[in-house]
């Protein structure tokens, strides 16, 4: 038997191409590849691999929190955690800071997870139904990398400032909208106010969630999916039952 290198589930080596647990490719070099492999390109598999085990054990921890919470939470499936490369593109968009893709690649990745593709937007049953491990993964790659300015648990801490215990209205939610930079003092939201620079953008400008100049109905991945407090309320209460505060 052996162990996957990611989460350690044993195996028998040529038996399957992917770890039934994490989903992680197994399958083995080639006899013929033996002692042929450029330096370069092993170096390049290590870094994966010391990506992946990261993401696994974020996740981890991300379950345990949601149990700890009384959720119920289920080992994620093999398909989820297949994507572990996905993430890795949106950790690579934000290390080099590119802001935009990064924001784009958000709406992606998100799409992708809640199988809205075709849609192109997430409804509010969609949204409340979203794997917080997800949510989760997505936050604390835009906060570790912008440094504590950009990501949902800064746009939530940022509304519930706004909003504090009292009932939100319109004005708190223009206000909210005013004070991470999407909305103009002439009342205009979105626009050109876009500002894909960490050190010039308003906290919590990013995520958004807008792909070329169609803002999506993606309100969880930047509060988008269309215009309205109802859904920036509902976003908020989902963000608080996954412990994204």
């Amino acid at each position: 038997m052996t162990g996957c290198p990611v989460c350690q589930t044993e195996y028998i080596e040529g038996r399957i191409n992917c770890c039934s647990r994490c989903g992680w490719d197994v399958t083995p070099y080639p006899s013929t590849f033996s002692g042929q492999i450029p330096e370069a390109f092993l170096q390049k598999e290590q870094a994966k691999l010391a990506w992946a085990r990261k993401v696994w054990e974020s996740l981890q921890v991300c379950q345990g929190q949601l149990v700890q919470a009384g959720m119920n939470c289920q080992s994620p499936a093999p398909e989820g955690l297949s994507r572990l490369q996905e993430f890795r593109i949106l950790e690579a968009f934000l290390e080099d800071g590119r802001w935009k893709d990064a924001d784009r690649e958000t709406v992606i990745l998100m799409l992708k997870t809640a199988k809205r593709e075709k849609q192109g937007y997430m409804n509010i049953e969609s949204l409340r139904k979203f794997p917080c491990e997800v949510l989760h993964i997505i936050d604390k790659l835009w906060v570790q990398y912008s440094h504590g300015r950009f990501g949902f648990s800064v746009q939530n801490r940022i509304w519930k400032k706004i909003a504090g215990d009292s009932n939100p209205d319109q004005k708190t939610y223009e206000k909210f909208g005013e004070m991470v930079g999407w909305r103009g003092k002439n009342g205009l939201w979105y626009g050109d106010l876009l500002i894909f620079d960490v050190k010039k953008a308003p906290q919590g400008h990013l995520p958004l969630g807008r792909i070329g100049d169609i803002a999506l109905a993606v309100r969880v991945a930047g509060w988008l999916g269309g215009f309205g407090l109802e859904r920036i309320v509902a976003i908020s209460s989902k963000l608080d039952a996954c412990g994204i505060k």
